[in-house]
């Protein structure tokens, strides 16, 4: 990008001085031009020739300095990359159309002497018109948020189900708005790259009075945003290049030739590119005219044929949806194919209000109509296939989903226990479940038949897809196919099997040692000084033995806590011992889990979530009742109250804190123990957040060049010690983190210095 981006600004460079060269030679040929005034325009001419150099300079650094920037974090992705060296190039663009608009501003102004109020007037117009748009946009878009935020949380959901109540009817109506917030938006983007060529030209014609570069800058900025979001960019493709996880035509073509198929009765003329992935499903995803395929050998090893061709006809009747649907592109163009660039402040600035309003109707539009899609998908499955091939693909998919949601409460699970990175973990995970579809579909066959659709789900339950098909009850088929298919379900294993191998050899030792040796280390310390536990330590041996996969002495040790422990301590214990129960469908865990919601806020969304999700598995309509009449009030509370103890601004009411006699002596007593001079002070204030409602807020402050690895566990153990030594509301911060909140005014914030 950097030699694509020095040879277009060098060519523009030329063209410019070429085009200065002519503004004067024009200003030199007047008849009646006396020698001051043919000295005066030369002058003229060598500012603007002199201008522009700098100004291609500066550009060309700033170019180079910002694909370094946006491309040089490790997070990038090779498609967040290929997608912001575009932005590098509509940068240059623009900012060369600009520089060229200012040379012909001021030819123009040479050969036809436009009045100084014109040229003024026109300079600006085109140099408010965006910024006034920009402070409207701002305004409105936060007076938008503020009603979002302000309503209540009960508001919110129902909604949300009075939208997918009336999905059917109402689908045209949000069609109608959302066309109207992407129309706003090209308004908006055309206008300003009319005002930055007007702002280009008019400040050429302006002359050197202003001096070019400052307005020059402007007008390349408008022209760039504007043409941002003008340019229908598409995601690239290159992120796909060197991934060991696609699969070629020539390896796998009876895989290729079914997914072709499929595309082809769903009337997509698209490209297709297949990976194999461990997400336990079959999926698409579009790029352009190009279509993902990702497929999980695990999937494929239950699918027979028949059934995979019914999971690809599904799949594929949601990408022919999609590239008919102007708004489903439109969305995903700006969410995912937008390049980062010099002005991204600027651009998300001045599209704020019709990009909020746009991102939420799609969102509440395309969650309301979910189910409705799915059960057209659900009807395209039948094209070429019997209702029982239907019904068996969508039975085993459940089936994967039943077998992930119960494999964290098994007994001695652990992908690390091996010295070195295992050859066939597909293999044997395949194996594993066929062994538990064996054992268990009796008892998930039941399970399924007696589930509750969630009012936020984007499926049906299987039930309603069984009838929808015209089923009454789950049913497998066995596995098979031509010998082609059976013979690339067997490489496809092998090969992912062969990719994770790789991938996991590179690093294992280091994984082994996170996730098994230091672990077991720290459960058999704990054996050998006598099982001891305390409430700001028992958290790390409960983390060690789920993780080992040590259920039963990890559910042994939580109850020993809530026997032995005070009940501040209790949270985290309540919510691993709900964790394990419902896993095993036990319903006592649905107490466990309202007891750490109860405790401790830090547990709450977690627990809430999972008790939704069981009550809606396991069709319990009694609980779930109890439950979506619970989770409404918790969610305001923690809107309006919870929420705040996580932050820490200036604005916010900040005051002198006083605990507890002796609290605070024991608090910095206990920091003491688990820090070696990394801290060098801490600062605690009172945060009051309504009349009744406060925290006492510390805030940490390091010794510079700690590394961030002891600063993480440090702050970890000063977070469990305030989480479970008292049901006091702490809050807990880094001081680079709040800095602008600048606790240190507060007069007595300081309650402990290194130097002292």
């Amino acid at each position: 990008m950097k030699k694509n981006t020095v040879i277009t600004v060098a060519a523009a460079v030329i063209a410019l001085l070429a085009i200065s060269a002519v503004v004067i030679t024009e200003g030199s040929q007047g008849v009646h031009a006396s020698a001051l005034e043919q000295a005066q325009k030369q002058q003229l001419g060598l500012v603007m020739t002199v201008e522009i150099l700098v100004f291609a300079v500066a550009l060309t650094v700033a170019l180079v300095f910002g694909m370094k920037l946006l491309n040089g974090k490790k997070e990038s992705s090779a498609q967040e990359k290929a997608v912001n060296k575009k932005g590098a190039a509509v940068t240059a663009a623009a900012f060369i159309a600009a520089i060229a608009a200012v040379a012909a501003g001021a030819y123009l102004n040479k050969r036809f002497c436009f009045s100084d109020t014109l040229i003024f007037c026109v300079l600006g117009t085109a140099f408010l018109i965006p910024l006034v748009t920009l402070g409207f946009g701002v305004i409105a878009s936060h007076a938008h948020a503020k009603r979002i935020n302000d309503m209540r949380v009960q508001e919110m959901i129902d909604l949300l189900n009075e939208k997918r109540e009336l999905a059917g009817e109402t689908a045209e109506s949000s069609r109608k708005k959302l066309r109207k917030y992407r129309g706003l938006t090209y308004a908006i983007a055309g206008f300003t790259v009319v005002c930055g060529v007007f702002l280009a030209l008019s400040n050429g014609a302006a002359g050197s009075r202003l001096g070019y570069i400052p307005f020059s800058v402007i007008a390349g900025m408008y022209l760039t945003v504007g043409l941002m979001r003008l340019i229908p960019f598409k995601t690239p493709l290159r992120f796909m290049e060197g991934d060991k996880a696609f699969v070629s035509g020539a390896e796998f073509p009876k895989l290729y030739a079914m997914a072709e198929e499929a595309a082809k009765e769903a009337g997509c003329r698209v490209k297709l590119n297949i990976a194999l992935c461990s997400s336990g499903s079959v999926g698409v995803a579009i790029y352009g005219k190009t279509v993902l395929l990702y497929a999980d050998p695990c999937l494929l090893n239950l699918l027979s044929e028949e059934e995979l061709g019914c999971v690809l006809r599904h799949e594929f009747s949601h990408i022919a949806s999609e590239i008919g649907n102007t708004e489903e592109k439109y969305y995903n163009r700006v969410g995912y194919a937008t390049p980062s660039h010099l002005f991204s402040w600027f651009q998300d600035l001045l599209f704020a209000y019709p990009d909020v309003r746009y991102y939420l109707e799609y969102s509440l539009n395309s969650l309301a109509c979910s189910v409705l899609k799915e059960e057209a998908a659900d009807k395209a499955m039948l094209r070429g296939s019997g209702k029982e091939a239907v019904a068996s693909a969508l039975t085993k998919v459940n089936y994967i989903s039943l077998y992930d949601y119960e494999r964290p409460a098994r007994e001695g699970l652990n992908d690390y226990v091996s010295e070195s990175a295992p050859k066939d973990l597909i293999t044997c995970r395949t194996e594993d479940l066929k062994e538990q579809i064996e054992k268990r579909s009796e008892f998930w066959n039941e399970l399924l038949m007696k589930e509750l659709i969630s009012r936020s789900a984007s499926h049906p339950t299987l039930k309603m897809r069984l009838e929808a098909v015209g089923v009454s009850a789950p049913l497998t088929l066995p596995f098979g196919g031509s010998e082609e298919y059976v013979s690339e379900v067997r490489k496809a294993t092998e090969t992912f099997d062969g990719i994770l191998f790789e991938e996991a050899s590179t690093s294992y030792e280091d994984d082994r040692r996170e996730a098994y040796l230091e672990p077991l280390e720290t459960v058999e310390k704990w054996r050998a000084d006598g099982e001891p536990i305390a409430p700001e330590t028992y958290r790390k041996i409960v983390e060690a033995m789920r993780t080992l996969g040590m259920v039963r002495e990890a559910e042994a040790l939580c109850r020993r806590v809530v026997d032995e422990l005070p009940e501040p301590s209790h949270p985290f214990a309540e919510m691993e011992l709900g964790f394990f129960a419902l896993r095993r469908y036990d319903d006592a865990g649905i107490e466990h889990l309202y007891r750490a919601a109860e405790g401790s806020s830090n547990f709450a969304d977690n627990a809430y979530e999972q008790i939704g999700f069981y009550c809606c598995l396991t069709g319990n309509a009694e609980e779930l009742e109890r439950y979506r009449r619970l989770a409404p009030e918790y969610a305001q509370k923690e809107k309006d109250l919870v929420s705040e103890t996580g932050i820490l601004r200036r604005s916010d009411k900040l005051s002198k804190e006083c605990l507890p006699d002796g609290v605070l002596e024991e608090t910095l007593n206990y920091i003491r123990s688990v820090e070696s001079g990394e801290i060098e002070k801490i600062y605690l204030v009172r945060k009051t957040i309504t009349a009744d409602f406060f925290t006492s807020v510390f805030v940490v402050k390091f010794v510079n060049g700690t590394p961030g690895r002891v600063i993480s566990e440090i702050m970890d153990k000063i977070f469990s010690y305030l989480d479970t030594t008292t049901d006091w509301q702490y809050s807990l911060f880094l001081y680079e983190e709040v800095k602008k909140a600048a606790v240190e005014r507060i007069e007595g914030s300081l309650v402990y210095s290194k130097e002292q």
